[in-house]
């Protein structure tokens, strides 16, 4: 089971890794298609890994607006109730999901502590519990 399932059109692969690496880093563990292994049937792959998330970032994007696939995967979330949506770049997010805030991240600089980062991991704690803060030698004495 992963924490976070990422929803993107390929045409926005670059981004979506930083993105996928930088939420990693602060200690969430991440499903998206690049985990899908020659043979892996995509119909009962993704599916399956859609559902153990405990929550789902649409990014939406020019291209990814097009896409039935991302429709798709964002519907389920929304049905849900784990769909966090972002937009990667201004655009019209399709109907229902323009009823949800989305999260602009077109100016993340790709580090973790910039803010639009930080809001958006504010969103995703609503749906997973943080990592574990290990405990300090000295916290007893």
């Amino acid at each position: 089971m992963s924490d976070i399932f990422i929803s993107y059109s390929r045409h926005d692969q670059e981004w979506v890794g930083t993105l996928a690496k930088a939420l990693e880093d602060v200690g969430y563990s991440i499903w998206w298609d690049t985990r899908l292994l020659a043979g892996d049937d995509f119909h009962e792959v993704i599916p399956a890994a859609l559902e153990e998330a405990s929550c789902v970032i649409v990014v939406w994007s020019k291209v990814s607006v097009t896409r039935k696939w991302v429709k798709a995967e964002a519907a389920r979330a929304s049905d849900r109730n784990v769909l966090i949506p972002i937009q990667l770049e201004p655009v019209a997010i399709p109907m229902p999901f323009n009823l949800l805030q989305a999260d602009n991240l077109k100016d993340w600089n790709g580090k973790t502590s910039h803010p639009a980062f930080q809001r958006l991991v504010k969103s995703i704690d609503r749906f997973c519990a943080k990592p574990l803060e290990p405990l300090n030698d000295n916290h007893f004495t």
